[in-house]
């Protein structure tokens, strides 16, 4: 199957960038790992769970939302990382 997107000259250049930070060869690639993460993001949501960055040095968590989940983000304190690697 063949998929035809137009994206902007500066949305390449950030994928580019992408590509270089992550070590992909081919944007297919880039492409199918971000459709893993999304996948697995949205199916987190789904159950419950919030997607969170965690600090283990500051002992906070950031939880991630996107447009299409709503909200935004906050950071809050950590008592440990086990408590914020349940949440």
């Amino acid at each position: 199957m063949s998929l035809l997107i137009e994206i902007e000259p500066h949305a390449i250049e950030d994928l580019d960038k992408l590509k270089r930070m992550t070590g992909a060869e081919t944007y297919e690639e880039l492409l199918n790992e971000a459709i893993t993460l999304a996948y697995w993001f949205f199916r987190e949501r789904q159950r419950g769970h919030s997607v969170a960055s965690v600090d283990e040095d500051a002992h906070t968590y950031k939880t991630v939302d996107t447009p299409l989940l709503g909200g935004g983000s906050r950071t809050v304190a950590a008592p440990s990382l086990a408590v914020a690697a349940r949440r």
